[in-house]
Parts: structure tokens; C-alpha cells; sequence
């Protein structure tokens, strides 16, 4: 159908209040509302995909065995904990009818827990096909298969049936010992061993990092999937401690090979300058301002910052005559040590390293090919857990193809291809060649399923 029931359902109930006027619009239905449930399946449909290629079995991987096993990462414990939350907020909603609240709150933990952050932090190891991770992968499993049919029992009085399509043809293909119908389920209880609102706090700060990393990077015009060597991270001394435990998984998702955190800009190079804020200082310096300015260029910023707050005002002489600012007279400016890219925002500054060597050249053109076969699997319908024969490369010039052949294992693993094969003819296999542009110039690439 055009306008799925389902769909309607969503939309009505949460676009206002049952009491509020309503301004419906077909448009506005078919963005975000379609937007949540096409994330809900696709989340669905990964879970059903790699569970099945893993033969996960929620009857033998539960939560208590991952956690007996101390399988469970911080990530896991963090997901877990927001579930709790949102189970807990979204039972108090349905008891005082507020459902355009709940439902905006269950939009938020599918999107951006589960599908923007969750899912990229456990998504490498889900590639690996080793023995020795497969405790660990079957932990990631019964995460996200808590974590989905709890959501769905949640929604299943909004939109029951796509809830009841999700039980029947997912969870039910797990453990056919469930319930024929998701109604005759038990509504998700909250499970204080795994609320922590610590480490909550402690990725909300992680996130953050990751956010301003990026931002980094795109001031820089560095893209996001190239890897740099190193990012140097400020955070207040009270959330040091909580980002310095997420490191490994903070270097990870930020794309960098080494991190380094402080509490103190200055001690990772950072400088700080000062400068006048004329539309404070102008009309009190008056004839002054040009020297005080060029005083205020030799004095280290941190030096002022520290006297300002200890004696509340910053005495200078010009002369004969003594100068008096306060901080509204001054602005602070963070400068990135060189060959690095800034971000500052309240009291967090990120900065990250953005001179790249052949190395880590190679490394990210072989990321920005593999992201393109990937572009490539999706578009032939190949399932995630697919495994391919081969995939071909032709275009690269001389140079191109000495900074990637190192990581072409590494390719292989991205791509799940047994094989990656550079070709100086593109006759030299029987292929459909497929085009893609890459920054300025076009590369052929093929798949062999």
C-alpha cells in the first residue's frame, strides 16, 4: 500500500497530542514517521542477517550468559542502560496518554542509539569471522536482540502490525519457542543491574568528542573514513576520568591511532591567545587601544586567564599610565598546535592531526575504494553476511596502486570478498564493470559474487 496502516498510525500519534488540532500532511508523514520505520526494519533485517550467517540462538546466548562470560563491552552496558531508561519513561507515557512524547522518545533511542551509535561501534566486530570472537559476537547478538524486541513490545499497541510482522519473520525465526504472537507477550520490565548513569554520562562525552572530531576534520576538508595518526582531547577534570576509560573505543570511532586526553590544553600544545573585545574595551582604552593591543600579543593567554581569575581584573602599563580590564574587556583565542585542525566548544577542545604520510595515504584510499564496493554490494542486493569471490579494481594509476596493495587483506575483510584483484586492463576478466567517481577522477570496479 502507498500509505501503510502502520504509517498512518505513527503519524497520527505522534504528531501532536490526542487533545491538540492536528494539521495533517501526507508530505510530512512520509519523512521522519517513514524514516523511523525504515530504520526499525533495516535494524531488523542486520540483526536477522548475521545473526542467521552466525546461527545465533537467543535460547543459548542470552544476556546473563554474555555478562556471566564477562563478554559485555562498555558499549553493550550503555545501550542497555539508555533501554532501561526508555523502558521505563516510555511505560510512565502510555499510563498518562502522553503518546506524541513516548513515541518521539522511542524515535530517538532507534535512531540515534541504536542505529547512529550503537551499530557503528559493534559493527567491526561482527566482520570477523575467527573463533576465538565468537563469545563475543554472540554477546553483540543478544544486545541487539534485547534491546529490538523490547522496542517492539513497546510500539506494538501503535503499530501492531508491523510489530507482529517483525515477531513472526525475525524472532520467531530464532527461537520458535516464543509466544505465536507478540500480544501474548509480557511487557518489557526495567532491569536495574544494567541502568549506570555514569557511564551514560560518560559517552554522552565520548559522543561529543566524536561530533567535534568530525568537525575537525571537515574544517580541515579531511574526510571522516581516512585515517590520521593522532587527536588530542580537553575535557573538565570531572569527565576525565569516564572518556579516558572509553579510549579504545573513542580512537576507533574518531579513525585516529593514537588519543591523547587532558584536562589541560596546555599541556597538549595548545596556545592561548589574547585579544581586546573593542566593543567592551574601545571606549574605556580610547587613544590606548593600538598599545594595548600589541602588549596584550606578547603576554601568554594562559597567563592572564589565571590572573584574571585569581584578581577578578588585568592591570597593564602603557607608559605612565595604568590600565585596568576585566574578562568582558578580553577574548580568549585556542590556537592548534602545528599541522593540527581546532574545535572548541564550552569546555571541550578537540583537535586532530591532519598531516598524513604514505601510510596512512594508502590506508585511506583503500577505505574510500572499499566504501564504493560496498555502495556496490548493496546496489546487486548482496546480503551483509554474503561472502563474494572476488572484486576487481581498475583505474588506479601507478602510484595509487603502491600506496593500497598493503591493506588489500584489509579490503577484503571491509568488503567481505575472498579476493581483491587490481587490474592494469579491465579485459583481463570477464566482469560488468561499474563507474564511480572518486575526488577527480573515475575508477571501474566489479563484483564476483
Amino acid at each position: 500500500a502507498r500509505y501503510p496502516a502502520d504509517l498512518y498510525r505513527r503519524y497520527m500519534l505522534w504528531k501532536c497530542s490526542p487533545i491538540d488540532l492536528m494539521f495533517f500532511s501526507f508530505k510530512e508523514m512520509n519523512e521522519r514517521p517513514y524514516q523511523f520505520l525504515n530504520t526499525l526494519y533495516n535494524l531488523h533485517r542486520y540483526l536477522q542477517e548475521n545473526g542467521t550467517y552466525d546461527r545465533f540462538n537467543p535460547k543459548s546466548f542470552t544476556l546473563d550468559s554474555a555478562e556471566a562470560g564477562s563478554l559485555l563491552e562498555p558499549a553493550d552496558r550503555w545501550i542497555l542502560s539508555r533501554l532501561q531508561d526508555l523502558i521505563q519513561r516510555v511505560t510512565e507515557g502510555y499510563e498518562s496518554a502522553q503518546y506524541n512524547f513516548l513515541l518521539s522518545l522511542i524515535e530517538a533511542f532507534v535512531i540515534e542509539d541504536l542505529s547512529r551509535n550503537y551499530v557503528p561501534m559493534i559493527r567491526r566486530e561482527l566482520w570477523s569471522d575467527a573463533p576465538e570472537t565468537y563469545g563475543r559476537r554472540m554477546a553483540v547478538y543478544s544486545v541487539l536482540w534485547h534491546a529490538l524486541r523490547s522496542v517492539m513490545l513497546l510500539l506494538n499497541p501503535m503499530i501492531p502490525h508491523f510489530a507482529e510482522a517483525m515477531h513472526q519473520n525475525v524472532f520467531l525465526s530464532f527461537d520458535d519457542s516464543l509466544p505465536l504472537s507478540i500480544n501474548f507477550e509480557d511487557w518489557p520490565r526495567v532491569e536495574k543491574r544494567f541502568r549506570d548513569t555514569s557511564l551514560e554520562e560518560s559517552f554522552n562525552t565520548l559522543l561529543e568528542v566524536v561530533s567535534l572530531s568530525n568537525s575537525a576534520r571537515q574544517a580541515a576538508k579531511v574526510k571522516r573514513r581516512w585515517p590520521l595518526s593522532r587527536m588530542l582531547v580537553v575535557v573538565p577534570k570531572g569527565r576525565l576520568q569516564g572518556i579516558t576509560l572509553l579510549k579504545d573505543l573513542l580512537r576507533e570511532l574518531s579513525n585516529v591511532q593514537e588519543v591523547l586526553i587532558s584536562s589541560d590544553p596546555r599541556g597538549t600544545g595548545v596556545g592561548l591567545k589574547v585579544s581586546l573585545n573593542l566593543s567592551s574595551a574601545g571606549p574605556k582604552l580610547r587613544g590606548l587601544t593600538g598599545q594595548v593591543a600589541s602588549v596584550l600579543k606578547l603576554l601568554d593567554g594562559y597567563d592572564v586567564r589565571q590572573r584574571l581569575e585569581a584578581d577578578q581584573k588585568l592591570l597593564l602599563e602603557i607608559g605612565q599610565t595604568k590600565v585596568e580590564l576585566r574578562s568582558e574587556d578580553l577574548v580568549f583565542t585556542y590556537e592548534p598546535p602545528e599541522g593540527y585542525s581546532l574545535v572548541a566548544d564550552g569546555e571541550l577542545l578537540v583537535g586532530v592531526d591532519i598531516r598524513r604520510d604514505d601510510v596512512l595515504i594508502g590506508k585511506g584510499l583503500m577505505r574510500d575504494i572499499a566504501r564504493r564496493l560496498q555502495a556496490l554490494r548493496k546496489e546487486l542486493n548482496l546480503k551483509p553476511s554474503d561472502y563474494l569471490k572476488c572484486a576487481y579494481i581498475f583505474g588506479l594509476d601507478d602510484e595509487s596502486q603502491n600506496l593500497i596493495r598493503p591493506y588489500l587483506a584489509e579490503m577484503r575483510d571491509l568488503v567481505r570478498s575472498r579476493g581483491v584483484v587490481i587490474c592494469r586492463d579491465k579485459g583481463d576478466v570477464d566482469v560488468q564493470w561499474n563507474e564511480f567517481e572518486m575526488d577527480d577522477r573515475k575508477i571501474l570496479l566489479a563484483l564476483s559474487p
